[in-house]
């Protein structure tokens, strides 16, 4: 009896346990992840696939030690709660990994949530049963790593639902199955990304392959991707990964793309090693252009990409999506897909059984999932309200950086323990349950007992009501010069000279019941006025450079919405160098506000508008110059807001015309800084594009995949320099001015059929489109600038410039009071050996300093460096020449 009696206890001890921790399955049905859950990772358990799930309470701001966040993933079976709300912010990449069997509720922490800066959910190789929910997750672009937002491979059983996902470096949310050239894992399955928001990927940010503002790489067996909003992402919104299949991208909103809005689905791995068709729905989703969609790209939804069509193609479905006002392509979505014959394209929908998502169409998406998508509990903040405004007004654009856009929200630490409420106990009959034990019966069935607290608190939580802001003037990138009834400048961005003013004006405008308490104003992130008003309109005098302007509305409910940006760009005082000319050449933008100046300390700066391609079209700084010359500078800096803009030095035969044309550039481009050659060696052409070669003869170009500028041999030079001999143009680059071989990039020439006697030469600079149809305004900045005319040396020799090498000898020349005239003349000094034959060629040449005259000065020391062996004095000559580029007095050596 008393065996009988214990196994009994046994038993029944072992029924409790398993009712108040086990998943409970509801007349043999699964349980949902959350209410709400649909598709792929719909079943996802988190916390609830372990025997003992533990509640952990995250208590700081602090991104790793005891209640951090960190510390809370770090282990499995966790529900994460929060107890603090603001901005985790990490400094090491890679910091923050979760373990199997977690959930994380965002939903439960106090004031605006959680925002993640600094860092990415990323390393979940063989992880599973993960539950991630109204997170906001900002990397930016503080650390210099290719941050992504959220990245994810080789995983199962996850769905991330209710998050914010901006400002990454690489993409904002990938979520895919793996390589399946890789063995060491298994490959992703039963996934769900809904009801995310993702936006403003930094396009030209820290990635080394240059432009990469991308939404996501999506897509395991049984994957799902639905009712999200991409915004303000040039590409993969989303790129579909490859071998999968069962995919669903079912409603959802893609705005502002700026290149090939989605594509992928290839049938084959990487390398081709293995081969297995995707097989992908493609339904109901809602395009709409924005500012930053040219036109080439506006009437293409999906890429179909396959690099082997012969051995193998993907199964596509696609119907129901819609590019906003393209009728053709809302009535026939294959018109919207390029490279159909890659595809096997289907009649009907792939049968995803019980993982198939509720049917709506696209407008119906549109039009229900913009007021709550993304980390909208415990509020919405101003940067997601900012999106959302320029869905629905057609404003704002692809954007590089956070500072664009105002900055992270310097937001006090909020505290709060979070428990669930007696009340909510006692009318649920929680009774002594524990808040990790499962539910046992009625509508939360199956859920632990938090879970159903915080899921029936976010059924009884509002809408948001964050305000829309308009900004009016200076200019904003918009589809339309009226919004929201208001006129908005949507021409030129502002262009003004340092000293000038001008006006900010925006209006907020707030939702139903709420009233507007103040609006701030910021420069990139520094706050600078704020107005307890719904207007603000201020004069403002900025300093020399490139400006962000957005302002920051605020309600009684201390909800908040940014603005769309205006950027100003102010050229720097100083005055166009003697005898030059600037303008813009070949394009109707900034003609009348762009310019040129050197300033005190010698540095010009160059605004720059247009792209060359067939025709001229760049600012120009040149004046005109007969004969053979040399042209040197040294490159301060370039514009950094977008790939392939190219500043440095420029000659052609006619400035404003598709003429002869030759340019040396530092540029931006993919996989890096690099030097580019471009010519145009016959009128009405296309330009012809090179790169410089190094000792071996071996291109140094931005495809080599192993190119980097932090690596010795592709370092990056300071100086450029043009030559010119008859019809042969030689190309220079130098590490110090003096060397022009020391840099990786060694000399190229390139001969044209014939060049008039006089050519136009100076510095170029180019702009790129930032936002349709309109260019961004670029400003280049250079020192050391130099013409050197030949003819103008002497009279009747010709000289051959180049560079002196290493001895270094020390000379003096009398200079006879008088001869160097005004007092206070800036002179730059030139000192070169030179063959007394008949051809009176210069053998080597450098630049050796500068000074100032004054009236005492009759003496200048020097220190020369030459070519190998002893320095013949008698055949050294001094070239003075002053900052307009002209000689000022040639020296015959005298000995001393």
């Amino acid at each position: 009896m008393r065996k009988r009696g214990v196994l009994l206890f046994c038993i029944i001890i072992f029924s409790i346990v398993c009712t108040a921790v086990l998943p409970v399955w509801a007349d043999g049905e699964k349980v949902l992840a959350f209410p709400g859950a649909e598709g792929g990772g719909k079943y996802a358990m988190g916390a609830r696939a372990s025997e003992n799930p533990e509640v952990y309470h995250v208590t700081t701001l602090e991104s790793t030690g005891p209640g951090s966040l960190t510390e809370a993933v770090s282990k499995s079976n966790r529900i994460v709660v929060f107890d603090v709300g603001g901005t985790i912010s990490y400094d090491k990449w890679k910091q923050l990994r979760i373990e199997s069997n977690t959930t994380i509720l965002g939903q439960t922490a106090p004031g605006e949530g959680i925002t993640i800066e600094g860092t990415d959910l990323s390393d979940f190789a063989g992880k599973s049963n993960i539950i991630i929910r109204y997170l906001k997750i900002r990397p930016g672009d503080r650390l210099e790593k290719e941050v992504d937002g959220i990245s994810m491979q080789y995983i199962s059983d996850v769905i991330i639902d209710h998050c914010s996902v901006s400002w990454a470096v690489d993409e904002l949310v990938s979520v895919y199955s793996g390589s399946s050239e890789n063995q060491r894992y298994e490959l992703g399955k039963n996934v769900t990304v809904q009801n995310c928001l993702m936006s403003e990927a930094l396009n030209l940010s820290r990635h080394q392959k240059g432009e990469h503002g991308y939404g996501s790489i999506f897509g395991t067996d049984n994957s799902t991707l639905y009712h999200n909003v991409y915004a303000h992402n040039k590409s993969r919104n989303p790129a579909i990964y490859r071998e999968i299949q069962n995919v669903n991208v079912a409603n959802n909103v893609i705005y502002d793309w700026g290149g090939t809005a989605s594509y992928g689905g290839q049938p084959h791995s990487i390398n081709y090693l293995t081969f297995k068709p995707c097989t992908v729905n493609y339904v109901n989703n809602f395009y709409r252009w924005g500012p930053s969609s040219g036109a080439e790209v506006r009437n293409v939804f999906y890429n179909i990409e396959n690099e082997t069509p012969d051995i193998s193609k993907s199964s596509f479905y696609f119907s129901g999506n819609v590019i906003d006002g393209v009728d053709t392509i809302t009535n026939d979505n294959l018109i919207g897909v390029t490279n159909l014959n890659n595809a096997v394209i289907l009649d009907k929908p792939i049968d995803l059984g019980e993982y198939e998502v509720p049917q709506e169409t696209a407008f119906d998406t549109y039009n229900s999932i913009l007021d709550t998508v993304g980390a909208s509990i415990p509020k919405r903040d101003a940067i997601d309200a900012k999106v959302i405004t320029d869905i629905k007004n057609g404003t704002g654009h692809i954007i590089n950086s956070p500072k664009e856009v105002g900055g992270y929200i310097n937001s006090e630490p909020v505290y709060r323990r979070f428990e669930i409420s007696q009340d909510w106990k006692e009318k649920n009959g929680m009774g002594s349950y524990a808040e990790s034990d499962i539910v046992s019966e009625g509508k939360w069935k199956g859920y632990t007992w938090i879970e159903a607290y915080v899921y029936n608190m976010d059924e009884m939580s509002g809408r948001p009501t964050n305000p829309d802001v308009v900004v009016q003037s200076p200019a904003i990138a918009a589809n339309q010069d009226k919004v929201m009834g208001l006129t908005v400048d949507k021409g030129e961005w502002k262009v003004i000279n340092e000293g000038e003013s001008f006006n900010y004006s925006a209006v907020a405008f707030p939702k139903s019941g709420t009233q507007i308490t103040k609006i701030e104003l910021y420069d990139g992130d520094m706050l600078i006025d704020t107005v307890e008003s719904d207007k603000i309109e201020v004069d403002i005098f900025p300093s020399s450079g490139v400006h962000y302007y957005t302002c920051r509305a605020y309600n009684g409910k201390n909800e908040s919405a940014n603005s769309a940006t205006a950027i100003v760009c102010v050229n720097p005082a100083g005055v166009v160098p003697e005898e030059f000319k600037y303008e813009v050449l070949g394009t109707k933008w900034y003609k009348e506000s762009a310019g040129a100046s050197m300033d005190e300390n010698g540095i010009i700066t160059v605004g720059g508008s247009g792209r060359i391609k067939s025709k001229n079209s760049c600012g120009f700084l040149y004046r005109a110059v007969s004969g053979d010359f040399s042209a040197v500078v040294k490159v301060e800096d370039i514009p950094r807001y977008k790939d392939r803009i190219r500043a440095g030095l420029m000659l052609t035969d006619k400035p404003a015309d598709n003429s002869k044309l030759a340019m040396i550039s530092d540029n931006l481009d993919r996989m890096g800084e690099n030097i580019s050659i471009i010519t145009r060696k016959v009128e009405k052409e296309n330009i012809a594009q090179v790169y410089m070669r190094n000792k071996n003869g071996m291109e140094i170009s931005n495809s080599n995949s192993d190119y980097n500028t932090q690596l010795d041999q592709y370092r990056i030079p300071e100086y450029l320099r043009i030559e010119r001999r008859d019809n042969l143009i030689k190309f220079s680059v130098s590490d110090d001015g003096a060397d022009w071989t020391n840099n990786p990039r060694q000399p190229y020439e390139i001969m044209f059929e014939s060049l008039p006697e006089t050519l136009y030469v100076g510095l170029g600079v180019e702009s790129n489109p930032g936002t349709y149809p309109k260019p961004l305004y670029s400003m280049a900045k250079f020192s050391n600038f130099k013409i050197i005319e030949y003819n103008k040396l002497a009279e009747t020799e010709r000289w051959e410039i180049e560079d002196l090498r290493d001895n270094v000898v020390s000379i003096s020349n009398k200079l006879n009071e008088g001869e160097i005239t005004p007092d206070g003349k800036h002179i730059n000094v030139y000192a070169a050996v030179y063959d007394d034959t008949e051809s009176g060629c210069l053998l080597n040449q450098c630049a050796v300093g500068s000074f100032t005259t004054d009236k005492n000065l009759n003496k200048y020391d020097v220190q020369l460096d030459t070519g190998s062996g002893i320095l013949d004095i008698s055949k050294t000559k001094l070239f003075l020449w002053d900052d307009n580029m002209r000689p000022v007095q040639l020296f015959q050596q005298q000995d001393s």
